[in-house]
């Protein structure tokens, strides 16, 4: 599988651009798609990313002025593309096919959407299956900052662009669709924290907060014919950690502590106190301490007295 070389010191920087905060998702479906699962598994990933701890990562990077991703994810639909430019493409056939999508009327002009263009397993383009599974760009489309995706189907490459584990059969039964999720998340995280090329990034612009923790899973469970690491929705999906950025940047699949009260089930919410509200909201900041201007995630804090953001914000004895 193609393997991203990671920073080897995961420092990461702000570099003064814009990250993005309520995302909207659209897919376009290019190629042929007809009878394959793909187009209803990756829908029910896209409708259930938004809100998970595992999405809630992306909110530890804010931008200058502190605003952060939100923890959505909203799927506004998908439209199709029948080969308008054939089945061997480039990034600029691709940038053209969302244009075509938004000018036609199909999909919206929206500055907080990002475009996924997702090719059938005969369609190809520049380095894919040799040096890359997908990547994201950006684009203006009659003045509007257009953030746009390419990932292309893992059935044409398995070896290359799908985890080892899920190579021969997967949790949903689609090797390829099942493989398009890992990288739809990284494309997609990497998109919020560094839409323009100029946000958040360690080293160089290679080196996104996805591609530090790139085809790293964390712990695992059968599921299906595969392997999975999370349970999103009504499914089971194996999708590569993100960098939590705070204190010593490290990987991880969710941003709260389900393992501390022994909930270590698959996708299970953790919640240590019992009070209702998840442990990644009350530590918001991810780190496992109780700090200022959190609630107490292994203390009991009554959600009918519930202040600002939802939270009812009590200063911890230092």
């Amino acid at each position: 599988m193609l393997t991203p070389t990671p920073s080897s010191t995961k420092t990461f920087t702000y570099h003064g651009g814009p990250v993005m905060s309520g995302i909207t998702v659209y897919y376009i479906w290019y190629g042929n798609w007809l009878a394959n699962s793909a187009t209803s598994i990756l829908s029910d990933f896209a409708s259930s990313i938004g809100g998970s701890s595992y999405w809630a990562i992306n909110t530890q990077y804010p931008d200058g002025a502190g605003n952060q991703p939100a923890n959505t994810v909203f799927f506004a639909g998908s439209t199709t593309d029948s080969y308008s430019r054939g089945k061997s493409i480039s990034d600029g056939d691709i940038r053209g096919i969302v244009s075509d999508a938004i000018s036609s009327n199909r999909l919206p002009r929206d500055p907080n959407g990002v475009y996924f263009v997702l090719t059938s397993s005969d369609v190809t383009t520049d380095g894919f299956c040799t040096s890359l599974c997908g990547y994201h760009e950006n684009f203006s489309h009659n003045g509007v900052d257009i953030k746009y995706s390419f990932v292309g189907n893992a059935d044409r490459c398995p070896t290359s662009c799908a985890a080892s584990e899920n190579q021969t059969d997967s949790p949903n039964g689609n090797v390829g669709a099942d493989a398009m999720a890992s990288v739809i998340a990284h494309e997609l995280e990497e998109t919020v924290t560094d839409p323009d090329l100029n946000g958040w990034y360690g080293a160089s612009i290679s080196e996104e907060n996805a591609d530090s923790c790139a085809w790293t899973f964390g712990d695992t469970y059968p599921s299906g014919g595969g392997t999975a690491n999370i349970h999103l929705g009504a499914r089971d999906f194996l999708i590569q950690r993100n960098l939590i950025p705070v204190g010593t940047p490290s990987c991880a699949l969710e941003l709260h502590y389900s393992h501390a009260s022994g909930n270590t089930g698959p996708g299970v919410r953790g919640d240590f106190d019992g009070d209702g509200i998840p442990d990644y909201l009350e530590d918001y900041n991810g780190n496992g301490v109780f700090d200022t201007g959190e609630t107490d995630w292994k203390t009991y804090n009554s959600p009918n007295r519930l202040g600002a953001n939802g939270l009812q914000v009590f200063t911890p004895l230092k």
